[in-house]
């Protein structure tokens, strides 16, 4: 019998990406115009093989930070300041008006 693979609904948002532009880093505060939306690389928030994981997946990161995220100059972040930073940018995002929460 084959495994049944669940079907992985992607929530993609321009919007919600774009709420990190002008934003400082949720990492480590800077503000020096190179944040953006940094997309968390891990299967169980749909990373895959040349697919990002969803847009609210991941957090509003500056240039630096999103090196050390990727692994690219040897310093990785701690998983704690990147699930911080995640928090962050949703709380962001509803204080921008972007993500809304109905009671």
């Amino acid at each position: 019998m084959r495994p049944i693979i669940q079907k992985f609904n992607y929530v993609r948002s321009k919007t919600y990406r774009n709420g990190a532009k002008d934003q400082s880093c949720t990492v480590c505060d800077m503000n020096d115009g190179t944040t953006v939306f940094v997309h968390l690389d891990a299967q169980y928030a749909g990373k895959g093989r040349g697919i990002k994981a969803d847009d609210v997946a991941g957090f509003d990161g500056c240039q630096e930070c999103h090196d050390r995220y990727a692994r690219l100059d040897g310093n990785p972040l701690p998983e704690w300041l990147i699930t911080r930073a995640l928090y962050r940018t949703v709380k962001r995002r509803i204080e921008q008006g972007i993500l809304i929460i109905h009671d």
